[in-house]
């Protein structure tokens, strides 16, 4: 369920890229409207991966983890030219959804830091 229906839900659609590309502004303002809570599948993803972790936590929060750092490690391996964006956003997006949760978490925050090191701050070169 996660990663077949919830991952793919967070990831950028055509239509979001053609957006961020066309309009950065009106992307934002839609990403970030109170009123998206409601209506947007994104949202009800984050919301169901962030309750399965917060109640499930033993049985979900290691795999999914795997499951994103997997993402991020496979994106700084690839090529530049063949680099996957959209699955590097819905990783980060669902690891920005958790950070409360994973930060609260000893096991968790050392290995939260390290991500951000080697997948986020490579790009601000960019």
């Amino acid at each position: 369920l996660l990663y077949k229906v919830c991952f793919p839900t967070l990831c950028l659609t055509a239509e979001d890229i053609e957006l961020f590309e066309g309009d950065p502004h009106e992307f934002v303002h839609r990403q970030n409207s109170p009123l998206a809570d409601f209506y947007d599948p994104r949202m009800s993803a984050i919301t169901l991966i962030t309750d399965l972790v917060k109640h499930r936590g033993k049985d979900v929060t290691q795999p999914l983890l795997g499951f994103l750092t997997e993402i991020l490690h496979r994106y700084n391996s690839t090529a530049d030219d063949a680099k996957n964006h959209v699955e590097k956003d819905a990783a980060l997006l669902a690891l920005g959804s958790l950070s409360d949760y994973l930060l609260s978490k000893k096991k968790f925050a050392g290995e939260l830091e390290g991500m951000m090191v080697t997948s986020v701050y490579p790009d601000f070169n960019s």
